[in-house]
């Protein structure tokens, strides 16, 4: 199966060069996964029966053209497979049919009533249709590290309009952060933009925490690491590619 979504590029959506940014790719590609999951039962609309929500681990995104305003967005969706833990999901996103992102994604579900993972049921998953297709290598989202040493470093406190409806900082909002660690120049304030986005989903963050956001930038290369206030939890890791 594999399911696919229109959207219309909105003011919002857009820097001021009338291009896509990159949180609003993620939105479209979240959505995405959020429909397909309620087209077989098993996404918001049915949460208050499953008491089951997903939560993406890892992000893979490679943006080969940028959209621009006007024109029309598709997004393409499929499982790829999925183990008792996680499940995996790939993107393509295409504007006026056109390809321009490809995505890979890992995901867990939530036990909101036991506010731990839980563990996926083959009768629940087989309603995807997984196929043997890949928009990027699974192997793109291995395990990584980024170095210790940093060039900046900003302190955020979690505002309640980062919160999502499973109660924790909705996952584009770590995109978010690390946009405001970068300095800002004379140019649209520094918004940065970015052709490939690695993020890794560690620890949960909740409303009113304190978190840090440090940033080492080397060879075009932008290495993101969001820990707690006492640096004894890492929440997110994130490589930016220009």
């Amino acid at each position: 199966m594999r399911p696919s979504f229109n959207f219309d590029i909105g003011l919002e959506d857009i820097y001021s060069d009338q291009t896509l940014k990159d949180r609003s790719i993620m939105l479209y590609l979240e959505n995405t996964a959020s429909f397909h999951s309620d087209m077989v039962g098993q996404g918001l609309k049915n949460i208050m029966e499953t008491h089951l929500a997903w939560a993406v681990l890892d992000w893979k995104i490679e943006i080969i053209k940028r959209p621009t305003y006007g024109q029309k967005i598709t997004v393409e969706t499929w499982s790829k497979g999925y183990t008792k833990g996680v499940a995996y999901r790939d993107y393509h996103l295409y504007a006026d049919g056109e390809l321009c992102v490809k995505a890979s994604s890992r995901w867990f579900q939530i036990d909101l009533d036991r506010r731990m993972p839980a563990r996926l049921k083959e009768e629940n998953l087989v309603k995807y249709g997984s196929e043997d297709i890949s928009a990027i290598p699974v192997e793109s989202l291995d395990k990584f590290t980024v170095p210790e040493e940093y060039d900046r470093e900003i302190t955020y406190t979690i505002r309640k309009s980062d919160i999502d409806t499973s109660g924790h900082v909705h996952n584009l909002n770590y995109l978010n952060m690390a946009i405001e660690v970068f300095e800002d120049k004379d140019d649209e304030m520094n918004i940065p933009r970015f052709n490939e986005i690695r993020i890794n989903y560690q620890k949960e963050i909740t409303y009113g925490a304190t978190v840090r956001v440090r940033l080492l930038s080397k060879d075009n290369l932008h290495y993101v690491k969001i820990l707690s206030q006492d640096e004894a939890s890492v929440h997110a890791l994130l490589i930016l590619s220009e």
